[in-house]
C-alpha cells in the first residue's frame, strides 16, 4: 500500500482500484487451472447428480431442484453450471428472490474465481444485504471485497462486527479470526479481538434416544422437521463439521441416502483441507449399517438413532441430560451383558463421549472391539466413532 500518503489520496487510489478491477469472466480465466482439485466424488453420488441433471432437464422450473443442483454443481467445481442453476433460481422466483438466493449465487462465483469479488458478485451481494442488511455471508465477502480494494477500514468494521455477533461456529469465523488483527492495523485501529467461547452447546449425538416415547410415525415427522431445519441452515449458512455429521447421520436413518450422499460429497468439499473435520463427517458416513458409507440400501437402525439428536429441545438442559444418561445406560447395560451390533456399541461410544464420561467411553470402546473382534466391517464401525470422539488416532 501507501502507508505516508494523506488519507484522501488513499481514498482516491483505493477508488480507482475498485472501479478498474477484473471483471468475474477475467478473473476466471486467471484462476482456471489454479483452483484446488475439488473432492473425488463416489460413482453413486456421480449417478445422483446425472438424475438430478436430468430431471430438471425435464422440469427446469423445479426451484428446489436448482438450488440443489447449483450446491452440487459447486461441490464437483463445476462452477459454471452451479452458476447458471443459481441465476435459474433468481429467474424463477423473480421478486420472490431471497437474500440467501443472491448470497449463495456470490459465493459460487467467488469460488470460481478462487476466492476473489468481481463487480458481478458485489452487485448480488449488494442486493442480498438490500434486503436483509444482516446477511452474514454477504457481510463477509463484502469486507472481504473491500480488503482486496484498498478500503481496511471499511473491510475492519464489516468483520469486526461479525466477530463480536458470532455465533463462533459461523462459517465466516475461521477465516475472520487469524485475519482481525492484521486488518485492525491496516485500519489504523487498535483493537483486540474477543477470546472465542466455547461452541455454544446443543443436541448432539447423545440426544439420540429422546423420542423414544413417540409413536413411530410422529418420531419420524417430528425428526424430519428439525433435518429439514438443519438442512437449510447449512445451506444458507454453513456450520462446523459436528452440524454436517449430524445431518449426513439423520438423513441416513430417514433412509434418504440419495441426500446424505449428496451432503457427504458437499462436506467433502466444504473441508477440503480440514482432517480432524473430515474425519468427524466421513465417520458419521461410515457409521451406517453394513460399516460403509450408506451400505443398506437406507434401512434405518431400529429404535432411536442419531435421527433425534434434537428431540429433547423442549427440555431443560439438565432435564434433556438427565433424560439421555437414563437411556444411554440402558444401552450400557445391554450391551455390557448381551452384546450387541457394531452400530449399536458404536453409538455407545459417540453418546458418553459426548456425556463428557471419557473413561466409561474408553471401556465401551475395548469392550466392543473384544466383541467384534473378526470383525472387520463392525471394527472399522467402532474405530470411526471412537476416532470422532477423540478416542482413538
Amino acid at each position: 500500500g501507501y502507508p505516508d500518503l494523506p488519507i484522501a489520496d488513499r481514498i482516491a487510489r483505493a477508488e480507482a482500484v475498485h472501479a478498474d478491477r477484473p471483471s468475474q469472466a477475467a478473473a476466471e480465466a486467471e484462476a482456471k487451472g489454479s483452483l484446488p482439485a475439488p473432492a473425488t466424488p463416489g460413482p453413486d453420488f456421480l449417478k445422483l447428480i446425472d438424475r438430478l441433471r436430468a430431471a430438471l432437464a425435464e422440469k427446469p422450473d423445479d426451484v428446489t431442484g436448482q438450488r440443489l443442483l447449483a450446491r452440487n454443481e459447486a461441490a464437483l467445481g463445476n462452477f459454471a453450471a452451479a452458476e447458471a442453476a443459481g441465476r435459474k433460481v433468481i429467474d424463477l422466483l423473480g421478486p420472490k428472490a431471497g437474500p440467501n438466493d443472491y448470497a449463495s449465487l456470490a459465493d459460487t462465483m467467488i469460488l470460481a474465481t478462487g476466492g476473489y469479488v468481481s463487480p458481478e458478485a458485489e452487485a448480488l451481494l449488494a442486493k442480498a444485504l438490500a434486503l436483509d442488511p444482516v446477511n452474514g455471508t454477504a457481510r463477509f465477502y463484502m469486507g472481504l471485497m473491500w480488503a482486496q480494494t484498498g478500503r481496511p477500514d471499511r473491510a475492519f468494521a464489516l468483520w469486526r462486527a461479525l466477530l463480536e455477533e458470532g455465533p463462533e461456529n459461523a462459517p465466516w469465523m475461521r477465516e475472520i479470526r487469524p485475519r482481525i488483527a492484521f486488518l485492525a492495523r491496516a485500519a489504523g485501529v487498535d483493537y483486540t479481538a474477543p477470546p472465542a467461547p466455547d461452541a455454544a452447546p446443543g443436541p448432539g449425538a447423545a440426544d439420540i434416544a429422546a423420542a423414544a416415547d413417540m409413536s413411530p410415525e410422529d418420531r419420524r415427522q417430528m425428526i424430519r422437521a428439525m433435518v429439514e431445519r438443519l438442512n437449510a441452515r447449512l445451506a444458507d449458512e454453513g456450520g462446523p463439521a459436528e452440524d454436517w455429521a449430524r445431518l449426513i447421520s439423520s438423513l441416513t436413518v430417514l433412509g434418504e441416502t440419495d441426500r446424505a450422499a449428496a451432503i457427504l460429497a458437499e462436506a467433502e468439499t466444504r473441508f477440503a483441507g480440514h482432517d480432524a473435520d473430515l474425519a468427524k463427517i466421513r465417520a458419521a458416513a461410515v457409521a451406517q449399517p453394513g460399516g460403509a458409507p450408506f451400505a443398506g440400501g437406507g434401512t434405518a437402525l431400529p429404535g432411536p438413532d442419531a435421527g433425534q439428536v434434537a428431540a429433547a429441545g423442549e427440555m431443560t438442559p439438565d432435564e434433556r441430560r438427565t433424560m439421555i444418561a437414563g437411556m444411554v445406560d440402558q444401552l450400557s447395560d445391554r450391551l455390557m451383558s448381551e452384546g450387541g451390533s457394531a452400530e449399536e456399541w458404536a453409538r455407545l461410544v459417540t453418546s458418553l463421549g459426548v456425556l463428557g464420561e471419557t473413561a466409561r467411553a474408553k471401556e465401551a470402546y475395548g469392550k466392543g472391539r473384544a466383541a467384534l473382534a473378526g470383525d472387520a466391517a463392525g471394527l472399522a464401525t467402532l474405530e470411526a466413532a471412537a476416532r470422532a470422539a477423540g478416542l482413538a488416532g
